[in-house]
């Protein structure tokens, strides 16, 4: 009978240790540090795929005319009665799929009450820009690419 307890107790103290300290928990310093990862911001990763320059196309409705404008990052461009701020313009790596993404604030002046009416803040696409238009009665605006003034 002593024989017996002493198997139980053999196969019970292991089992009961373990549901008190987990093995991860009784492993040295060293193991848990390897195990710590390093946070990565996306403001800390260095980028040279955002580009100083925008070209983008207006299209007026009206007139059917198209201008095409280069307007430079983090400068407000006037075009009749608005006024276009480009954020940040991104463009892919070589060897990826060609695309542009900036981000950018419209704002549309209205004369009558003197008033400035934001009709779009948001992230256009240069390969779909269905996904986010800019709605507006007269102008259809368009990203046509992202560049450097070094490279165009």
């Amino acid at each position: 009978m002593f024989k017996t307890l002493l198997k139980r107790l053999f196969y019970i103290i292991p089992t009961i240790s373990f549901i008190i300290s987990p093995p991860n928990l009784l492993a040295n310093e060293e193991v848990i540090q390897e195990e710590k990862k390093e946070i990565l911001y996306i403001k800390d990763i260095p980028n040279n795929q955002f580009t100083d320059y925008a070209r983008i196309q207006i299209l007026d409705k009206i007139m059917a005319n198209s201008t095409e404008i280069d307007i430079k990052i983090s400068e407000i461009y006037p075009f009749n009665n608005l006024s276009i701020l480009i954020h940040k313009c991104w463009k892919s790596k070589p060897e990826d799929k060609p695309e542009n993404k900036s981000l950018m604030t419209i704002k549309e002046y209205i004369k009558s009450n003197n008033e400035e009416k934001t009709i779009f803040n948001g992230w256009i696409f240069s390969s779909s820009p269905s996904i986010s238009s800019i709605e507006n009665v007269i102008y259809d605006i368009t990203l046509i690419k992202c560049f450097n003034k070094d490279e165009d």
